[in-house]
């Protein structure tokens, strides 16, 4: 039987990498100083250093955030100041913690590494806990002034990860692909600046159903648009921005699409005349809408789940076109639509639209860029109750 203890490594395979089949003397120590950096946008690893008060991150590229917190796994969390530096379109963060994690950091190595090197930092394993992932060993592939690169395939190794010599001391920390910022960047103050407030541009769109009137109530008196029926089929496109932290604002412009059947429109008295009746086709409408959006990050992962809770105002524009003659009451205290009423024969002519406005309250869940939302509608005014479904997708 293969003693794995007595191999100096064993080579992954199709990789250029070799995973540690001991643990090194340092390694507890180095994975003492991963911790989690987690914003309501996503979650990253962070790496303490020196005392414990400084953590570098690998921030992605994007820096949405505004409320940045670190803890140590199983830990609170601690909020932190931080400061970005650009390398090129990724973005390290350097923070400060408002109180003692409790931990050591890890030694800083200010030397600059040579092609051929040997360094060490942490293989992506299938799961996504970083606990799981081995130990590597890689060799340093190129440099440059401000960062170099492992030999290993993209995707092989764990963005944000330290990387570190053979002592256990921190050369740099890892970003996107095999890059690495180096530990004498990431320690110069002057490569950073104060992140500052921004706005990030959200569009979308989503598609699917209005349901009117209350939920298991009598569908014989649903009415969607002014005639009777229960669904319409609803599109809109999003647009608006995400503020700095979780509130965003958020506009759309839209149309449904119900019963488009002809129907019998009340026509209201007028020129001396009594209320009328004409035939009209509908069921068409073009909407607007405003939300203030709260996101709250549920689950962090390379695929996050967000909540984001909604509140807001919808506009309606029902088209109405007359397809025939007005019949109006010569009796002004005579209703055509619910008595035998003497009638005059009018032009049906222009049809005002029906407008309508009302509140919307509901809840998207996301999953990355898929969204899974709900809207209700609680009848304000002349509106009538109703409830939304739909399916999207929405950025950032």
């Amino acid at each position: 039987m293969i003693r794995w203890a007595l191999i100096p490594f064993v080579l992954f395979a199709g990789t250029a990498y070799a995973a540690e089949p001991t643990p090194m003397p340092w390694e507890q120590d180095v994975r003492q100083a991963i911790v989690h950096v987690e914003s309501v946008w996503a979650y990253r690893l962070g790496v303490l250093v020196g005392d414990g008060n400084t953590v570098w991150s690998y921030a992605g590229e994007k820096d949405r955030a505004r409320t940045i917190t670190v803890n140590v796994p199983g830990e609170p969390e601690v909020e932190a100041e931080g400061w970005v530096y650009h390398d090129g379109p990724r973005l390290m963060w350097t923070l400060k913690p408002e109180k003692s994690l409790g931990h050591q950091g890890l030694t800083v190595s200010m030397k600059s590494v040579e092609p051929g090197s040997t360094v060490y930092t942490l293989g992506k394993s299938h799961k996504y806990k970083v606990e799981h992932d081995p130990m590597v060993r890689v060799l340093v592939a190129s440099t440059e002034p401000h960062a170099f690169t492992l030999a290993a395939e993209s995707g092989e190794l764990r963005p944000g990860a330290p990387v570190v010599d053979g002592d256990g001391h921190l050369l740099g920390i890892l970003t996107s692909g095999r890059r690495v910022v180096p530990a004498y960047v990431m320690s110069d103050n002057s490569h950073f600046m104060e992140r500052c407030a921004g706005v990030q541009k959200i569009f979308g769109i989503r598609a699917g159903a209005e349901i009117q009137g209350a939920l298991g109530g009598d569908s014989t008196q649903n009415r969607l648009f002014g005639i009777d029926s229960d669904v319409a089929t609803i599109f809109e496109l999003d647009f608006g921005v995400a503020l700095w932290d979780r509130l965003g604002i958020v506009g759309s412009v839209g149309f449904a699409v119900g019963d488009t059947d002809d129907h019998l429109t009340a026509v209201e008295a007028a020129d001396g005349l009594g209320s009328g009746v004409v035939s009209t086709s509908g069921g068409k409408a073009v909407r607007l809408g405003l939300e203030l959006q709260y996101r709250q990050l549920l689950h962090a992962s390379a695929l996050p789940i967000y909540v984001d809770f909604a509140a807001g105002g919808l506009f309606n524009d029902e088209l109405i076109e007359a397809n025939g003659p007005l019949l109006r009451s010569t009796d002004p205290a005579c209703n055509p639509s619910s008595q035998a009423c003497p009638l005059v024969v009018q032009d049906g002519g222009d049809i005002d639209n029906a407008h309508t406005f009302d509140l919307r309250v509901g809840v998207d869940f996301r999953f990355g860029p898929l969204l899974v939302g709900y809207r209700f509608l609680p009848g304000f005014g002349d509106a009538v109750q109703a409830h939304q479904i739909t399916i999207g997708l929405q950025g950032p």
